[in-house]
Parts: structure tokens; C-alpha cells; sequence
């Protein structure tokens, strides 16, 4: 998810650039098997849009902190990027504050994509100031429920899911509450 509204920014505001000519960064982290998925699928960008290109990787820690330092990093290298995916809000949040220190950027062309739902990253997408455009929530708007729900048929002895995954959702300036 994190990859496609990449590409839907990347359609929105590069419609007519060459395949391969749009410069995607990604901030990644491998720390567990499911970051691991995380980080592959953010990889994908390429492949769900034909007109960008990874053109750097970063891992390291979930954290603001390196999420400033991975996008100096990669900006560093690749000045023409256009897009940072990274692995969560954090990493994100910290990329946006290095792109908002860099008067090189157009903050209108640009944009950055993390995961997890965090009320900065709400607060950011909503302001609408920021490079920081889009965030997945996961799970539903009422976990409380959907999890007394499942341990009431577990208790009751009625049949239920072995696994539940939670849904996701993307959210940007368009659905952001």
C-alpha cells in the first residue's frame, strides 16, 4: 500500500514521465520477518509504476532520527528523488523535516509515504503543509469490538477465525479524519 499511493502521486503529478525517469527513494528496516515483507513490498514500486525507479536504499532503525539522517543519505546521493517510501510514520516524519530543510525541493512535487497510522502522521497529512502525504492504518475503526467480538466465540465455544488479519487502509489528504 505504501508503494501504490506512491504511484498514485507519481500519476497525479508526473503523468507524462518516461518509464523509469521518476527517482523513488525507500527508507527501509529488516528487523523482523514482517518488517522484512514490509521493505519488499515497498520495493515494488517500480514494478507497480513504470515510471519510477528505485534509485537508492536505506535501512536501518524505525525511528525519526534516522529517518532525518536516511533521507540526507539518500538525497545526498540521488538529488533528483521525487519520493521516499519509508518502512513507518517515524522514519517518515524524520525524512520530511530534512526535505523541509532543504530549500532545493518543491515541497509540491514531492512526497513521502509511511505506515502505522500515528497521530503526527495524521496531524501532518491533515495540515496539508507537508511532504508527508500518506500513511496505512491497520486494523479496523473499532479493534476494541472486533476483539471482544472474537474472544466471546472463542469463550462461547463457537467457531472463529484462526487467523485474523486486520484490514488495511491507506489514508491521505483525501480520507484523513
Amino acid at each position: 500500500m505504501i508503494a501504490q499511493m506512491a504511484c498514485d502521486f507519481i500519476a497525479a503529478n508526473y503523468a507524462d514521465a518516461a518509464e523509469g525517469s521518476v527517482e523513488v527513494g525507500i527508507i527501509e528496516n529488516r528487523d523482523t520477518p514482517e518488517a522484512n515483507q514490509r521493505s519488499d513490498g515497498m520495493a515494488t514500486v517500480s514494478t507497480l509504476c513504470p515510471a519510477a525507479t528505485v534509485a537508492g536504499v536505506v535501512g536501518g532503525t524505525p525511528t525519526i532520527t534516522f529517518g532525518a539522517t536516511a533521507a540526507e543519505n539518500l538525497l545526498t546521493a540521488h538529488p533528483n528523488i521525487k519520493v521516499i517510501l519509508a518502512y513507518n510514520d517515524a522514519q517518515g516524519l524524520g525524512a520530511a523535516q530534512t526535505v523541509a530543510a532543504m530549500s532545493t525541493i518543491d515541497p509540491a512535487t514531492f512526497a513521502i509515504f509511511g505506515a502505522d497510522n500515528t497521530p503526527d502522521a495524521l496531524a501532518a497529512i491533515k495540515a496539508g503543509d507537508s511532504v508527508f502525504r500518506g500513511t496505512v492504518r491497520f486494523g479496523s475503526d473499532n479493534l476494541a469490538l472486533d476483539t471482544y467480538n472474537l474472544v466471546k466465540k472463542m469463550v462461547m465455544g463457537e467457531e472463529f477465525p484462526v487467523e485474523t488479519l486486520d484490514p488495511l487502509t491507506p489514508i491521505t489528504a483525501a480520507n484523513v479524519q
